[in-house]
């Protein structure tokens, strides 16, 4: 998925998914605090994802530990959690 941040579109992949935030595996990592937006699909409809990019990791640490940020949702009304907690098992509203 392609990964906005204001100025540009990078590539990056979605990991660790939960009610409030994700991991995102990119090179380079986005700097901390910049906002991002990406597309994600939830049961077949396509999300516009919204958040901030609250840590980073700059260099890999194996194949389970990439480069990348972990970024916190920008979900004010709470409609992204509840749509995520409904297409994934496991992820519980907050």
């Amino acid at each position: 998925m392609e990964v906005w941040d204001g100025s540009t579109s990078v590539h990056g992949e979605v990991r660790n998914v939960s009610s409030t935030g994700a991991f995102v595996a990119m090179t380079p990592a986005i700097p901390i605090d910049r906002g991002v937006a990406f597309w994600l699909r939830l049961a077949g409809e396509p999300i516009l994802v919204r958040g901030y990019v609250r840590w980073t990791r700059s260099l890999a640490a194996g194949p389970e530990a990439p480069v990348g940020f972990g970024m916190e949702f920008y979900d004010p009304d709470g409609q992204l959690a509840a749509l995520l907690a409904e297409a994934l098992p496991g992820i519980e509203p907050s």
